[in-house]
């Protein structure tokens, strides 16, 4: 176990602001949910850092693994607004931590972790001084789409700053613990959030002294038009619109999304969300844990290891002549995942220490899953293989 794992926690801030959005996205492992997250593991020992930034702006990089056909479904060249081919972590490097991390007693170099998660997503894994070890995980994730009118503009508890074509909104009051700042335009919305467990509140940790670099790196890159992009080969999903995987007539031929529309934009993306809230009759069950809506989502992704069946909740599954894995959740409903290219190594930027070497392959991969009031999960499950049957000849 590496000294950067660590799990994931839920921030009220960015689960209001999400909710309010009308949109739960994704975060790793199918988990529908907007995070601000941090993450913490207690080691003894002081680790000899090594750093590997691995850097190839606009290489199609080499893979281990035949290549699929080629997409059909490509997305239009980016404007100066879309993010759809930035490069996760292109703009963040250890040393804008200088002063905020810890430095190796060793080799001096600062103790940060900065790795792709996806083609939207970045971590930053970041050892900050203490007395014990204390690790902070910031999340830098992208969405290829606006937030939702009044998330943040007009919404008293936050404070917004435009600048140009982008908005800049950070908590009037930021919750203890919790940091959050969205960067956003009209075709795309950036989260940089980080939050504390509650056994690390009272440790004097400034967490928005972690969320501000990253976050000025990002203004800093706009403002220069120099926000590093990604050039993909033609058999990577990197490539691929999810949203025309399917259209919304099919999806709304197999789940009921009541007063549903279909936006007036959609720009290409990564992950796309059709979803609606549905009545549901009174229950024994917590308000907080009722599934009160129905939703479709596909999304695309970045592994160590391609995605195998490991628990008897899933199986494997011939869906569209793609050999792929069907996943039941008794609480988010069920999932379609497919596989795709390899990557050995990944093109765009990552930094690895001593103790968690750089990994030898990313393995890409596309989910379609359903979510359906009340848990249906059954019923679930075959809207999503006939979803997939659909979506994967168009994809991979």
């Amino acid at each position: 176990m590496s000294e950067f794992g660590g799990d994931r926690g839920l921030s009220p801030a960015i689960a209001e602001a999400e909710e309010q959005s009308g949109r739960r996205r994704r975060a790793r492992s199918l988990k529908l949910i907007a995070l601000v997250i941090a993450a913490t593991v207690v080691c003894a020992g002081t680790a000899v850092a090594v750093y590997v930034a691995q850097r190839d702006t606009g290489s199609e990089g080499a893979s281990t693994s035949a290549a699929p056909a080629a997409s059909s479904i490509a997305p239009a060249a980016p404007s100066p607004l879309d993010s759809f081919t930035w490069d996760p972590c292109g703009y963040v490097s250890p040393e804008l931590f200088d002063g905020v991390a810890e430095r190796d007693s060793v080799s001096g170099q600062l103790r940060v972790q900065i790795n792709a998660t996806s083609f939207d997503d970045c971590e930053i894994h970041v050892v900050v001084p203490g007395s014990t070890y204390q690790e902070v995980l910031v999340l830098i994730r992208n969405h290829q789409a606006p937030p939702d009118p009044g998330t943040y503009d007009g919404n008293e508890r936050f404070s917004v700053v435009a600048e140009g074509d982008w908005s800049i909104a950070s908590l009037k009051q930021q919750q203890p613990g919790n940091c959050l700042r969205s960067v956003y335009s009209s075709r795309s919305w950036v989260w940089i959030s980080a939050a504390l467990f509650e056994y690390q509140r009272g440790s004097g940790i400034d967490v928005c002294a972690l969320v501000d670099p990253p976050t000025n790196a990002l203004l800093g890159a706009i403002r220069t038009a120099s926000t590093p992009r990604l050039t993909f080969p033609a058999d990577s999903l990197a490539r691929v619109d999810v949203c025309k995987a399917l259209t919304d007539a099919e999806v709304t031929a197999n789940v009921e999304l009541p007063g549903w529309n279909p936006p007036v934009e959609r720009p290409a993306a990564h992950s796309c969300t059709w979803k609606a809230t549905v009545p549901v009759p009174p229950s024994s069950v917590p308000p907080s844990l009722v599934i009160d809506y129905n939703q479709v989502l596909i999304m695309s992704r970045l592994t160590t290891t391609a995605p195998t069946v490991t628990q008897s909740n899933e199986i494997e599954a011939n869906i569209g002549g793609r050999r792929g894995i069907v996943r039941a959740d008794s609480s988010l409903g069920c999932s379609a995942t497919v596989v795709g290219k390899t990557w050995q190594p990944w093109p765009g930027k990552q930094v690895y220490q001593a103790r968690t070497p750089l990994p030898s392959t990313l393995v890409e991969s596309v989910s379609v899953s359903v979510t359906l009031a009340n848990g249906r999960k059954d019923e679930a499950c075959q809207i999503v293989q006939a979803l997939a049957a659909k979506a994967w000849p168009r994809i991979i």
